[in-house]
This record gives C-alpha cells, structure tokens and sequence, in this order.
C-alpha cells in the first residue's frame, strides 16, 4: 500500500511540469489564434517587417545575378568584336595579292625601340627573309625587314631619321625625294612651283606596291624658292599591332621597274573590292570598262 501511494506521488510530481507547461502555451498561442481568427489583416501586417528583409535580400540576389549575367554577355560582344575585327584585319593583309605574304605581330614599336623600327614576331622559322617588305592594310608598304633572328626580326621604317627614299606623287606627278624625319614621318622637298596639296599619295616603287601614305601638311611661304610637304600613314604607329610580310627580299630596280610599279599602284587606287553577286557587268562590258580605265590612268613618263 505504501508502495502505491509512493509511486502515485512520484507521478503526480512528474506530470506537474509538464502540465505548466501546457497551460503557459495555450495562454501565448490561444489568444494569437483567436486574433487572427477575429482579424484576418492582421498576420500580413506582424509578418510584413519580418518578411521584407528577406524579400529584400532575394531581390537584390537577383539583381546582382541579372547584372552579371549582363556583364558577361557584354564581355563576350566586346571579344567577339575584337576576334572579328582581328580576322577583318588579317584577310585585309592577306587576301588577294599575287604575292605571298606572312602574317606577324608587333611586339615593339616606336618611343619603346630607338628611330623608326618595330619588332615582330616571326622569324628564320617562320619563313622571314632579309630586305623582305613590310606591309600594314592591303598595299601600304611601310619598311622592309633589316635582321632576322630564330623566332623574331626587327624592321626598319622608311622614314627612319635621315633615311633616303625615291617617291613618286600623285597630284603633281613627280618623282622626288623623302627623307626620314622619325615617328612615322618622311620630308620631301620641291621647288615653290610644284602644287603640293594635303591628301597627295606618295609611293614608295622600291617597296613593291609601293604606297607608303599621303601629304598630310605643307610648310609653304611665297618668299622662299622651295617649300617642304609631309608625309604620314593614315595610323599612328602606336596603333600597329599586325603587318604582313613578303616573302621575297627587295632587290634595287631600275626607273623602268619604278614606272611600273607607280602605273600598277595608280589602277590600284582605282579598283574596289566588291562581293561576287553584286558587281553586275556583261563580258563586253567588262572589256570595255577594263580599256577604259586603262585608258583614263594616269602613264608616268
């Protein structure tokens, strides 16, 4: 008996606990129930400020992702511009001459390198010979490879300081002299009655295709019996990253050989590259503007 009175305390001990505990439950959560019940509204208003700085946060994730997401794609449009305008470049140096040329970086340029040289990035290995020209776009030739090396070569401009070059201008029609003057620049050096005009084109026969670049300013004063144009490429030097390269050296050539090549560059000027399928002419068409244009380029004398 005393047994089970024992036991049955020790019950009632154990279980009191908990039963507070129920009882202070139901008092916190009955009336919150009854609140909600009684007022609907009133869940969105207690959960809204809890709420919103995770909402918050999940917008700003998403924001953040949308903006790079964004960034990416803006970076690959500006490399796929990059690649294109790269292969443009490299088909401009390339493509279409009867002469072979090779592709080479620029791996050191003016104000880095002393006069007006570059380096590149081929060499012996890569095909590069001595005296080989050195070409920037279609046909401007710039200089012409003085050393080669293993993997590299080193090219001297035409308008390296005190440099001589015969040239041809167009305009006028003469052929003179140009000298080096650096940083991409040559002089040539006319009587005051010869027209010199900005834009002239001036060719260099000696390089092969020989166009180098055109007059950009003249020192010009009425008193003086000569008068001094200058000479540039339609890019700054800086700005080369990619040249071609012929493949065979540059030999010295008679006036012959330099009319030729005066006359060859001129019909260049006058021809444009157009796309198969767009340029529309008949067979006898075609003949006949051929022996027009023939007719109508200037003949150096």
């Amino acid at each position: 008996m005393k047994r089970f009175l024992s036991t049955k305390t020790t019950n009632r001990h154990r279980t009191s606990p908990e039963k507070h505990e129920l009882v202070l439950l139901g008092s916190i959560f009955l009336p919150l129930f009854l609140l909600l019940w009684l007022f609907p509204g009133l869940l969105g208003q207690i959960a809204a400020p809890i709420i919103k700085p995770f909402l918050s946060a999940e917008t700003k994730l998403r924001q953040s992702l949308s903006n790079q997401d964004q960034t990416d794609v803006n970076l690959e449009t500006v490399e796929l511009e990059r690649l294109k305008a790269e292969n443009t470049e490299l088909r401009t140096l390339l493509g279409g001459e009867s002469e072979a040329r090779i592709a080479a970086g620029v791996i050191g340029r003016p104000t880095n390198l002393p006069y007006d040289v570059l380096v590149i990035d081929k060499g012996e290995r890569d095909g590069i010979v001595k005296d080989a020209p050195v070409y920037v776009n279609d046909n401007q030739a710039i200089g012409f490879v003085v050393a080669v090396y293993g993997e590299s070569s080193v090219v001297a401009l035409v308008t390296t300081p005190g440099w001589r070059s015969t040239v041809y201008i167009y305009g006028p029609n003469i052929y003179t002299t140009a000298v080096g003057q650096g940083g991409g620049i040559a002089r040539v050096h006319t009587p005051q009655g010869i027209k010199l005009e900005e834009g002239n084109i001036v060719v260099v026969p000696s390089l092969s295709a020989g166009i180098y670049g055109r007059i950009s300013a003249i020192d010009s004063i009425p008193s003086r019996t000569e008068q001094y144009g200058y000479v540039a490429m339609n890019m700054s030097l800086n700005s080369l990253h990619l040249v071609s390269v012929g493949t065979r050296p540059l030999s010295t050539i008679d006036f012959e050989t330099a009319k030729t090549v005066v006359n060859e560059a001129a019909r260049a000027l006058l021809e444009v590259s157009v796309p198969e399928g767009i340029l529309i002419e008949a067979e006898s068409a075609s003949s006949t503007a051929t022996s027009t244009t023939a007719a109508t380029t200037t003949e150096v004398q």
